[in-house]
């Protein structure tokens, strides 16, 4: 698989996390997928070697729980609809002039959302309120997916004081 940084280790410790996250069950990509060609070239002259500059990891997470689901032996449905959701991914194509024009697009596609989690990640003063005012909504594991917040989620219960407390 092309990378646009060669030498740098992949973050292979998130990927569990982001099977986790985005891929329990077959979904496509969260994020578009960013393609390098340099000018003059054809995607569809260069099928089976395009070159995608997006974050390797939540590619290689949507291989593994495809590995994940052939090893466990699942139906044949479900392999049916990973096919889709991979046939599915969006892909946009960008040209470069060079190498670096590559490594520097890529390198600030990671930053973007390192400040795109700091910028929209909830404070601390907006979880108390999502818990206030989304009592039977809000899961204590912030990683877990809508189904396992349902299953598991915490109500609070108005007392006749005012005060919450936290029921199971």
């Amino acid at each position: 698989m092309y990378t646009p940084t060669p030498g740098i280790p992949t973050r292979s410790d998130t990927i569990p996390d982001l099977m986790d996250c985005y891929f329990r069950s077959p979904a496509t990509m969260p994020h578009n997928i960013l393609i390098s060609l340099r000018e003059g070239e054809q995607p569809l002259e260069k099928r089976g070697s395009l070159c995608a500059i997006s974050p390797e990891e939540v590619r290689h997470a949507m291989m593994a729980a495809i590995a994940r689901d052939i090893e466990g032996g699942i139906e044949t449905e479900v392999l049916e609809e990973w096919r889709r959701k991979v046939l599915n991914c969006t892909a946009i194509f960008q040209v470069h002039a060079s190498e670096a024009g590559r490594l520097q697009v890529a390198m600030q596609l990671r930053e973007n959302m390192a400040n795109d989690h700091e910028a929209m990640s909830r404070t601390q003063l907006q979880r108390i309120y999502e818990i206030i005012f989304f009592p039977g909504h809000v899961c204590k594991d912030p990683r877990a997916g809508p189904s396992h917040c349902r299953k598991h989620s915490h109500r609070v219960r108005e007392s006749a004081d005012g005060q919450g407390s936290r029921t199971n």
